[in-house]
């Protein structure tokens, strides 16, 4: 599978990355990680050079994310 990258931080958002070159994966989000409960990402991801991006709006409690094929 891809590698998952955390990018940059700005205040109240940080930017994750994958390549483009291995399809068929999608972001998948969970706010707890012991969970089952894996959701799509339902921001906006776009292409940069080489990368699909996500940005991720930052807020109280956990957040856990990763790839995975639906």
């Amino acid at each position: 599978s891809p590698q998952l990258a955390f990018v940059t931080a700005s205040p109240g958002a940080l930017v994750l990355q994958w390549p483009t070159n291995v399809t068929g994966f999608v972001l998948e989000q969970n706010s707890d990680l012991g969970s089952t409960n894996w959701v799509n990402f339902a921001g906006p991801t776009i292409v940069v050079d080489t990368n699909y991006q996500a940005t991720i709006p930052t807020q109280t409690g956990s957040g856990f994310f990763r790839l995975a094929k639906p």
